[in-house]
């Protein structure tokens, strides 16, 4: 049996386990555990990572921020999204990390869903000049 036909046995057989039961309907589960019942069978199969978590990772070696610093900036910009003033912000990288941004407080602004949606991957500082001098300390000139 190739190695191939013996992962899909393997998964085959995973997959008629009764112990697993509904569970197998939430993709997170399946994700998940379907790896770590491969690992343990043998198979060393390395997790998948998406395109976002590679730019993520990437954009991490070159820059990244603290949680006092994201703080710092919802407490700044008053728990609400800097372009239209609604509340529960999100980050969002102003240069995007699909474009080589990276993940340092510099490159983050709290906006909201609708206008994080927005905004896409357009570059677009939305953060009043002030922001520098609440969060890292620094003074305006």
């Amino acid at each position: 049996m190739s190695v191939p036909d013996a992962v899909h046995a393997a998964i085959r057989k995973w997959m008629r386990d009764p112990s697993n039961g509904d569970a197998l309907r939430s993709p997170e589960y399946v994700g998940e555990n379907l790896v770590a019942y491969l690992w343990e069978a043998g198979f060393r199969i390395a997790p998948i990572d998406t395109a976002r978590q590679k730019n993520l990772r990437r954009a991490r070696l070159k820059g990244t921020h603290t949680d006092a610093q994201w703080d710092a900036m919802l407490q700044w910009a008053g728990e609400a999204c800097v372009n239209c003033g609604a509340p529960r912000p999100q980050k969002d990288h102003i240069l995007p990390l699909s474009q080589d941004g990276d993940d340092s407080i510099e490159n983050i602004q709290p906006l909201c869903g609708p206008c994080n949606v927005a905004k896409g991957v357009k570059r677009a500082d939305h953060r009043h000049s002030s922001w520098r001098a609440a969060v890292l300390g620094e003074t305006v000139a």
